[in-house]
């Protein structure tokens, strides 16, 4: 269910129960953060809605939230919370009222609630439930992230601590002469340094050091191909990996690939 972003402003008002007072459930920061956990998100209530570092008004988290989950089932999950009655028992609120509140908004998308034996659901045009699969794998770890990398058709993202394992760069290496976007990011450091790889031939962003006493590194180990595919787990891409008791996880759904996309994002901006 995707919403324009001018339903997604006229909804947060609902939401949040600013539109107004008196029709709509008043939702506190714990109260909002609470709610969008139910849809995927991991929020946590720190004194203050706080998304990348800025603590948010509840109407603009409200709404930064919403957009996270436009165009995906979870938008029309949130929609059916919002009209399902049990969420009202100890109130007074109307769930019909705010139902037709929500359809003057929804409608200019091409969507309607309606009412069946008691219960709403949304009429128009909806995706189907994603297929999530989870696949762990705790030997022939290198060859089950070959067979991924195989199969990639448009981006590869890796960001690994330490990548020195020649195999793999070479069949990213071969991805990318097919066309396929290949990025990395990987720490600055001496491991990096010495493996002889030549990192410049793919988009790659090297991490330095952080924190007060500049001890910190980067450690994340995922790989996130065509949107749509994460590995992620114990392993480093490295030559000795192999002779280590690694674990590495496949998942295959839009949405966590998108998670672990901002993830990434977030890293290359702190290379910038």
């Amino acid at each position: 269910m995707k919403l324009e972003q001018f339903s997604i402003d006229q909804l947060s008002g609902i939401i949040t129960g600013d539109a107004n007072g008196e029709k709509f459930l008043y939702r506190s920061g714990p109260m909002l953060i609470k709610l969008f956990n139910e849809f995927g998100m991991r929020d946590i209530y720190d004194g203050g809605l706080i998304v990348k570092g800025q603590n948010l008004s509840r109407k603009n988290y409200t709404k930064n939230r919403l957009n996270m989950i436009n165009g995906t089932k979870n938008m029309e999950k949130l929609i059916l919370r919002l009209v399902d009655e049990r969420t009202y028992f100890e109130t007074d609120l109307n769930v019909n009222e705010i139902a037709e509140d929500i359809n003057n908004i929804i409608k200019y998308d091409n969507y309607k609630l309606k009412k069946l034996d008691d219960k709403y659901y949304i009429e128009g045009e909806l995706l189907k439930e994603e297929i999530v699969s989870v696949e762990p794998h705790f030997e022939d770890i290198q060859k089950s992230i070959i067979d991924e990398i195989k199969k990639a058709k448009y981006t590869i993202w890796i960001a690994v601590a330490w990548f020195t394992d020649p195999i793999l760069y070479e069949e990213l290496k071969k991805k990318q002469l097919e066309g396929v976007n290949v990025r990395l990011i990987i720490s600055n450091d001496d491991n990096n340094a010495k493996s002889r790889l030549n990192y410049s031939i793919f988009e790659t962003y090297k991490i330095d050091k952080f924190g007060a006493y500049e001890t910190n590194i980067m450690h994340s180990k995922f790989c996130i191909i065509d949107l749509k595919t994460v590995i992620h787990g114990s392993y480093n891409w490295t030559k000795s990996a192999n002779y280590h008791n690694e674990q590495i996880t496949t998942d295959r759904g839009r949405e966590i690939a998108e998670k672990f996309s901002d993830r990434f994002i977030e890293l290359l901006r702190r290379n910038c």
